[in-house]
């Protein structure tokens, strides 16, 4: 009887310490996302406007295979593996008929963990 009583105060005191290690685990993930989109937007909105529809209209690293910013190289690191990148990049235009003007290029960075998404960042890049 006192096996069985030590066993559910242990429990009771163990698992909300192991839900937060679960709750601290998915805030660094989302955080580590936050990051990286917001990189990749930084390394979009240097590159000269003609080209961002050519190389990120609908670029994507997958999982595991995320580009450091402004390199070729990937992060070696085992805590960006699960990790992955999408970019959709639209013409921004307001107006209708004739009175149709462009804005810019509305660009958006996704980024996924174990494909469950965490981050999306938006900007427009304008000319």
């Amino acid at each position: 009887m006192a096996l069985v009583v030590l066993t559910v105060s242990v429990s009771a005191v163990v698992l909300p310490y192991s839900s937060g290690a679960a709750v601290l685990a998915e805030g660094s993930r989302r955080t580590l996302a936050a990051k990286l989109a917001g990189d990749l937007l930084d390394e979009i909105a240097v590159t000269d406007y003609s080209d961002i529809m050519t190389v990120y209209g609908s670029y994507s690293e997958s999982q595991g295979n995320i580009y450091k910013a402004w390199s070729c190289d990937t992060f070696d690191n085992d805590i960006y593996s699960n990790f992955s990148r999408t970019t959709v990049c639209k013409y921004y235009t307001i107006g209708s008929g004739r009175n149709i003007t462009s804005m810019g290029i509305k660009v958006t960075v996704t980024v996924s963990y174990d494909g469950r998404q965490l981050a999306s960042i938006s900007t427009l890049v304008a000319k």
